[in-house]
Parts: C-alpha cells; sequence; structure tokens
C-alpha cells in the first residue's frame, strides 16, 4: 500500500513541474534558463513512475480475482 502511493505522488510531482516549468518557458526569462531536456526528463520521470503505479494496482486487482474464485470454487 506504501509503495503505490509513493509511487502516486512521484507521478503527480513530476507531471506538476513539467507544466511549472512549460509555464515558466513562456517568459523570456525562463526560455532562456529553462531547457526542453529538463522537461523532458520529467515527462519521463512522469511515464516511468505512472507504469510502476498501475503494476502494482493489476497485481493487486489479480491477487484479489484469484482470492474471490478459489472462494467461489469452495461454495460449490
Amino acid at each position: 500500500m506504501k509503495n503505490k502511493k509513493l509511487w502516486k505522488y512521484i507521478s503527480v510531482s513530476a507531471i506538476s513541474i513539467f507544466m511549472i516549468l512549460w509555464i515558466a518557458r513562456l517568459f523570456p526569462l525562463g526560455e532562456k534558463y529553462i531547457s526542453m531536456d529538463l522537461q523532458n526528463i520529467f515527462v519521463i520521470i512522469y511515464f516511468i513512475t505512472e507504469l510502476r503505479h498501475h503494476r502494482i494496482l493489476v497485481r493487486e486487482k489479480n491477487a484479489k480475482i484469484q482470492e474471490l474464485e478459489l472462494k467461489l470454487q469452495k461454495n460449490k
């Protein structure tokens, strides 16, 4: 449970930082100091952490499905 929240938090943080940097690049000073590479790093972090988060969700759901299938077979 803890890891799921951690991955989600990192994911939301990365996309939030990306958006802040994107808005900052609209201004001349931000355009001068903020590179697209930096923004791309945060997008990659977002994708990786979202993937990890969804993997955990799928594992939990698969475990729950197997548990319910076992209960169903016992009740027959």
